[in-house]
């Protein structure tokens, strides 16, 4: 999976909005954050289990993605979960507690592994309901994601010949 979006966090401490670009190819992670005009590019690689953050100017660190996450970013997520909240699915790691659809099937919103997450703004992606717009809310944070490009972010547009 890949795809690439708009996103801002809030915690009580601070907030920032930041671009994104997310590839998932099954449990390995490879992931850009950056801010305006490409300032303080963060990539951030690894898995579930371990996790490299370089930033600019080449700053590598790497250990356990909860911590690092926390320590590096001043925030973090379950990244075992994201993929499949981006995805506009529940994960298959944590407890689902609570699960609201529409009437068309799409999944509006859940309560996993204390976190809540609403999706909305769903649109038709490989004849599947994907959403633009997730809410993740826990852990004294709120992260908020718009999607702009629910195809793969390398992906080259199709381009048509003039006859």
């Amino acid at each position: 999976m890949a795809l690439s979006g708009k996103a801002s966090f809030r915690t009580a401490e601070a907030s920032q909005a930041f671009r994104f670009r997310w590839q998932q190819n099954q449990g390995a992670y490879d992931i850009w954050l950056w801010g305006a005009l490409g300032a303080g590019r963060t990539q951030i690689v690894g898995t579930a289990e371990s996790l490299t953050i370089t930033t600019a100017p080449n700053q590598t660190v790497t250990g356990r993605p909860s911590e690092l996450m926390e320590q590096q970013l001043g925030w973090s997520v379950p990244l075992e979960a994201l993929g499949a909240w981006l995805s506009g699915s529940s994960a298959q790691s944590l407890p689902v507690s609570a699960r609201q659809v529409d009437d068309a099937g799409r999944l509006l919103g859940l309560t996993q592994g204390g976190w809540q997450v609403e999706f909305a703004n769903h649109n038709r992606y490989e004849n599947q309901w994907k959403p633009l717009r997730i809410t993740i809310t826990g852990a004294d944070l709120e992260l908020d994601l718009v999607i702009s490009r629910p195809r793969p972010a390398m992906e080259r547009p199709t381009r048509t010949k003039d006859v």
